[in-house]
């Protein structure tokens, strides 16, 4: 059994936003690297994020190294 410490929920389309609001950028990184790298510096390991399938890559592209 995996044990998940933190979830992120970024499967939204953001239509008002002009796109997921998960890939806006912030600070030279997308917001949804800037939760998860946030959440990773508070010592929560592993962080998921759940995003839409169409998403995947670019998911992947922004995920904190």
């Amino acid at each position: 059994m995996v044990e998940i410490a933190a979830i992120i929920l970024s499967a939204g389309e953001g239509r008002r936003a002009g796109g997921p609001k998960a890939f806006l950028p912030i600070d030279g990184t997308c917001f949804l690297a800037r939760i998860a790298g946030t959440l990773a510096a508070a010592g929560l390991e592993p962080v998921v994020a759940v995003v839409r399938a169409q998403d995947l890559d670019a998911a992947r592209a922004c995920a904190p190294s």
